[in-house]
């Protein structure tokens, strides 16, 4: 309940729109509904800003509020994007934290301490972060150990002390802890707080992010970094240990739980920073942490294993990537493969954030002309980098086998299983690089041609990739020139930026000119680029009904969305390409093992359309354009037409490879007659008329990758259809597409 007097003396000077707000904030309002709510961050001055922004941050961390204050609350917060608090906003909340039961009161205040530039200990905030310390040490759920250390630095000597005093007893099994501990205790409290801001991990989460500049922050800390360093060296001794048997191997008893998140914590700061010394530790600790130094299926820790594979997964880079790689290959535990399977994948598409890093590839002992060798006794394994990773034996005389020697299998097994993970770890880092890549299209990505030619083009493993790709080099103010690698590197300036060329930047005669460079030369390309589908939505506001309309079976969609990086929220898809948030409504409550149909509502952003750049925009499209095609088996106009639902139902439980084959079919029989006269062709997913081609699951008309639009003629009859054998609006869409094609080819022609 809130202090009537207090609300007066806050409210006094605000305007009315920030007084409407405080009252609902600090539960003064009878309104009841999400409609009584409004929000409007640029209707609010800084001091009104300052002590919302406070009152939100209080809100959002109690046990128990009314609705409308907490929509209140995050309404607010998601309108000012990174919050910043001055110090009397930061004492307003502090004062407000003490003065009621929270849940974890420390880690907000911590979080406002790091956004306040003019932090500064008064004897006022001295006393509320002395209460907030004293009801943490009482808390039942002890679970926030770093955020009230920082808190206790400012309370006084005597807080400090029972924190310090207590987290040590509990801690006490935990050596690597305790070394962070010694650490964190010379810091101030702004550093403690650090260490402390992990806001994904906690409520706060929704409405702040981890501040961009933390990890520099953290590695300025006196003595931190080499505390990291040295805690994953102690991790691998004691791992290195186990496996020689100087230490009892006990299942999942490797490391404490607390030791695990301090590996986390260590395991991050190295990958956020791109220091070498944390691929090289994760390369050796990850495969030994996964794998019982016995014939067991057990392993020396599997929550160790699981969060420092999804730290490399939320800040990838190449050395840790091949690291989860390695440790997925050599695991035995089903249960974790299978997480680890998971996670390699959204760790390689996490790595097109990093661009720079992402070229960045180990050699693994390829030699610069593209070819290694393991010995084996008087034969060898030749590995040679192309398109695949070809793997020849060979004897002393240069003589190639079919296979294996039988004396290498008898002799060298060892050779045998080297040559064989090299092989598999080059076939890792080539599909990594090319969906790294691919990936890169969906936010402006360019490379210095220095570091492009070193690191890719003349790169014994990387060159495999880029050979075979269009590239593009700047030559002036918005002006480049294309080229392809094999026909010679161009000597621009080393620090020109060079970026993959994409048709949707190109000109018509610059995509014509590639796609025949294309044919003739038989290149094959590691993705679709020369002939890369384009996409450009009519509206130009945030979102397209492009894909309105289109009814999904939920267990294809669902499954392909979390393979492709999408996340559920409620009855939505959402996914983030580089700066954009993009939403899809289904219609459909989202959940683990959902099943039945779902129909596709209009895609929105969180930006405005006109202000992407068609690059992007176009790559967003394909992306949910691909969970249509793959998931789609029906087409409804209007997701009220209630009639159609049971139908809509009987055909979302067929197999939808059984429904393509039978629209296939169905396809080919009403379209024999243009067929045969050679007017129509048929492939696996689309109707070609001419250079047009119509997709089978979506009704989507392209000429060579090209979106084209097709004016559709609603009243039937106009455009002659035939006959149907069955009810399918999906199937009624693409031949109305096909005849509206050979409609105007034989206009063409007369």
């Amino acid at each position: 309940m809130s202090d009537p007097a207090a609300t007066v003396v806050a409210m006094d000077g605000l305007g009315d729109h920030a007084a409407e707000l405080y009252t609902v904030l600090t539960g003064g309002s009878e309104a009841t509904g999400d409609t009584e709510v409004r929000v409007d961050p640029d209707r609010l001055e800084r001091r009104e800003r300052d002590l919302l922004l406070a009152t939100a941050c209080a809100v959002l961390d109690r046990d128990s509020t009314d609705d409308n204050a907490q929509l209140a609350a995050r309404l607010l917060l998601r309108g000012i994007s990174r919050p910043v608090f001055t110090a009397a906003a930061c004492a307003h909340l502090f004062a407000r934290l003490a003065d009621h039961t929270v849940t974890g009161g420390v880690r907000v205040a911590a979080g406002a301490m790091l956004r306040c530039p003019d932090f500064a200990v008064t004897d006022e905030l001295r006393a509320s972060a002395a209460a907030l310390v004293e009801r943490a040490l009482v808390n039942g759920g002890w679970h926030a150990q770093d955020a009230t250390l920082a808190v206790a630095g400012v309370a006084g000597p005597d807080s400090e002390r029972m924190v310090v005093d207590r987290i040590r007893a509990d801690i006490a099994d935990s050596p690597l802890r305790l070394a962070e501990l010694e650490v964190l205790r010379a810091a101030n409290p702004v550093q403690r707080a650090l260490v402390a801001d992990e806001p994904e991990r906690y409520e706060m989460g929704r409405v702040w992010e981890r501040l961009p500049d933390a990890p520099h922050r953290l590695a300025a800390v006196p003595g931190y970094e080499a505390w990291a360093r040295e805690t994953l060296t102690a991790a691998c001794a004691r791992l290195t240990a186990i496996h020689a048997r100087r230490l009892p191997y006990l299942a999942d008893q490797a490391f404490s739980a607390t030791d695990c998140d301090t590996l986390r914590r260590a395991a991050r700061l190295g990958l956020e920073l791109d220091q070498p010394w944390a691929g090289e530790l994760l390369a050796e600790l990850l495969p030994r942490v996964a794998v019982a130094p016995t014939v067991a299926r057990t392993m020396p820790s599997q929550a160790a294993c699981i969060q420092l594979a999804l730290t490399v997964e939320a800040h990838p880079t190449p050395e840790s990537v091949a690291a989860v790689h390695e440790t997925y290959r050599v695991v035995r535990h089903s249960g974790v493969k299978k997480k680890l399977d998971r996670l390699v994948r959204r760790a390689e598409r996490a790595l097109a954030n990093r661009p720079e890093t992402a070229i960045r590839l180990p050699d693994l002992g390829v030699a610069p002309d593209g070819t290694a060798r393991v010995q084996a006794g008087v034969h060898y394994a030749a590995l040679t980098v192309e398109e695949d990773i070809d793997l020849t034996w060979r004897n002393a005389q240069d003589e190639p086998y079919v296979g294996v020697p039988a004396q290498v299998r008898r002799d060298f097994p060892a050779a045998l299983t080297a040559a064989n993970a090299l092989r598999t770890k080059l076939r890792a880092q080539l599909r990594v690089l090319s969906r790294v890549l691919e990936d890169t299209y969906t936010f402006p990505t360019g490379y210095r041609y220095d570091r492009w030619r070193d690191n890719l083009a003349t790169h014994p493993v990387g060159h495999s990739i880029s050979d075979r790709l269009i590239w593009e080099y700047a030559t002036g103010p918005d002006t480049w020139t294309s080229f392809l690698p094999t026909d010679g590197l161009p000597e621009p300036d080393p620090g020109t930026e060079v970026r993959l060329w994409h048709p949707v930047r190109a000109t018509a005669e610059g995509r014509a000119y590639w796609r025949d460079r294309v044919l003739d030369g038989k290149i094959r390309q590691p993705f679709r680029q020369a002939f890369r589908e384009q996409y450009a939505p009519p509206e130009t506001g945030r979102g397209t009904a492009m894909f309105t309309g289109y009814v999904l079976r939920l267990e294809q969609a669902l499954g392909l969305a979390v393979r492709e990086g999408w996340t559920t929220e409620y009855d939505s898809l959402t996914r983030t390409f580089g700066d954009v948030r993009v939403t899809l409504p289904l219609g459909a409550r989202l959940r683990p093992g959902a099943t039945g149909w779902a129909t596709a509502g209009d895609l929105a952003l969180d930006r405005q359309l006109q202000d992407l750049h068609p690059l992007p925009v176009s790559e967003i499209l394909r992306a949910v354009d691909l969970l249509i095609s793959v998931s789609g088996y029906a087409r409804n106009d209007t997701t009220l037409d209630f009639a159609r639902w049971p139908e809509l139902r009987r055909l979302s439980a067929l197999p939808l490879t059984d429904m393509s084959r039978l629209r296939h079919d169905t396809l080919t029989r009403v379209l024999s007659p243009h067929i045969e006269a050679g007017r129509v062709t048929l492939s696996d997913h689309h109707v070609h008329v001419g250079n047009h081609a119509v997709h089978v699951a979506t009704g989507r008309v392209t000429r060579d990758g090209e979106q084209v639009d097709v004016p559709v003629l609603q009243t039937r009859g106009t455009t002659p259809m035939p006959y149907l054998p069955y009810e399918e609006r999906l199937l009624e869409h693409v031949l109305r597409m096909v005849e509206l094609l050979l409609v105007g080819a034989r206009q063409v022609e007369a």
